[in-house]
């Protein structure tokens, strides 16, 4: 409980680990309370979600998988509620990233939307629109996302916000002006894996499908080993990829392994009880 009041950058990666906890309940208890608990979450319906993993983990107390899922979803919607009455700005901040990424691994993208827009009103930043108009754009809303971007006044040599411009711009049939946002924006080689995921999709909508697959490529080259799985799922999904998906390069692209180095983390989902912590790089960053 401690660590639910103080939000810990350990409370953080718990929420972001949720994916490596999940397929191990598949395996060893009933698909059909995952699946209850995902139609539950898909609905808002928080609170009955977290009840149905009580229930699971009391009928099954060993299954750590379950007990696990339990106190992340505790975690997320303690957050939900403590968002209504916090004040303090930089635990808004962590809070605020912690359940966007919960709502982005679960596809709860309304309720991404609802959180990014309480966010932007409340920091009003370039990143901030940048965020709303990402999740506008995940929900088919291309207008409003252009909309969020013009009246931030997303500078032109902002990388993101540009080339979410130009995802909105093809989607709208603007290709040539993707296409330009595409040519002076992408030039750098510098990219976070994110960028490059976007940049992957602004050149698949525009047809440069040369230009796509080496994006895509190096996202998954520039991706922590214990994301990638997570980010190439995320590829197979989104349907500004779909161009790709008919070519037998894309299914090759999909076996790019990552080439960053990462301690020998034991691969827990927090550095606390870890026997290793004291001589790893990992808990130092954390």
């Amino acid at each position: 409980m401690r660590g639910l009041v103080s939000l810990t950058c350990g409370t953080v990666l718990c929420v972001w680990l949720w994916w490596t906890i999940a397929p191990a309940c598949a395996e060893t208890a009933e698909a059909g309370t995952a699946a209850r608990v995902d139609a539950l979450l898909a609905g808002g319906e928080f609170d009955a979600a977290l009840d149905t993993l009580k229930a699971a983990v009391a009928q099954a107390p060993q299954d750590q998988a379950w007990r696990d899922q339990f106190a992340i979803l505790r975690q997320v919607v303690h957050m939900r509620r403590l968002m209504a009455t916090e004040s303090d700005p930089a635990k808004l901040d962590r809070m605020a990233q912690a359940l966007r990424s919960f709502y982005y691994e679960h596809n709860l993208y309304s309720e991404a939307e609802s959180l990014d827009r309480a966010t932007h009103q409340r920091v009003g930043s370039h990143y901030t629109a940048c965020q709303l108009a990402e999740t506008l754009l995940e929900l088919g809303r291309n207008a409003e996302a252009v909309e969020v971007l013009q009246a931030a006044r997303v500078p032109a040599d902002a990388p993101r916000g540009q080339v979410l411009l130009g995802i909105a711009a093809a989607r709208n049939g603007s290709v040539d002006d993707a296409r330009r946002i595409a040519e002076t924006v992408l030039a750098g080689d510098e990219m976070s894996p994110d960028l490059l995921l976007f940049a992957a999709r602004l050149h698949a909508l525009t047809g440069d499908t040369p230009a796509a697959l080496a994006s895509l490529r190096r996202c998954f080259e520039r991706t922590l080993p214990g994301r990638l799985e997570r980010v190439k799922n995320r590829a197979r999904a989104c349907t500004d990829l779909e161009p790709l998906a008919a070519g037998p390069e894309f299914a090759l692209v999909l076996e790019t392994a990552s080439k960053i180095k990462v301690s020998g983390c034991s691969g827990g989902t927090s550095c606390g009880k870890c026997p290793s912590r004291s001589k790893c790089a990992s808990a130092d960053r954390k």
